[in-house]
């Protein structure tokens, strides 16, 4: 009942003295050794939800580096990594972006003078619904994906394959 009746949330907790800036949504990764980690009981999860409320302006200089700068355009994050583990464990999970714009996310904006394009949470909602339905049939193709960008707003996106398991 405990995994079934409540909303996970995968955040990262803004402080000012932090200097890992997050403009690509890194810390969603952060929520896959966690789901490992529940073995079975990995099947009762109903509901994930993402909070970018702390998430970093796009345009932010000091924000983390990609592993590969050339294949991360602007204003995307990496949905690929937990889709992967969703779709390994065949995982009937309802993810859902969410971004409140507390006090937080105000403080992370206002430090920033660039302007930044704003999350669109029931477009992405709609696209990562999608996704994980496979109507883009990448799925079947889940261990060769290296990244699975899609922008902030959902307008568009971007699917990267590696040619190895390295």
């Amino acid at each position: 009942m405990f995994y079934q009746n409540n909303t996970f949330a995968i955040a990262r907790k803004y402080t000012r003295w932090d200097p890992l800036h997050d403009a690509h949504g890194v810390f969603i990764t952060r929520a896959i050794p966690w789901l490992e980690q529940l073995g079975s009981r990995i099947h009762l999860l109903r509901k994930l939800v993402l909070d970018f409320d702390t998430i970093c302006p796009s345009d932010c200089l000091t924000a983390q580096i990609w592993d590969s700068p050339s294949a991360a355009p602007e204003e995307v994050f990496d949905i690929g990594p937990l889709l992967r583990t969703v779709w390994a464990e065949d995982l009937q999970l309802t993810i859902e972006v969410i971004q409140p714009k507390n006090e937080a996310y105000t403080k992370c904006a206002a430090e920033h003078a660039w302007s930044m394009t704003d999350v669109s949470c029931l477009a992405l909602n709609n696209a990562i619904r999608c996704i994980q339905e496979d109507v883009l049939h990448v799925r079947t193709f889940r261990l060769l994906l290296r990244h699975l960008l899609l922008r902030r707003d959902a307008s568009g996106g971007m699917v990267v394959f590696t040619t190895s398991r390295d």
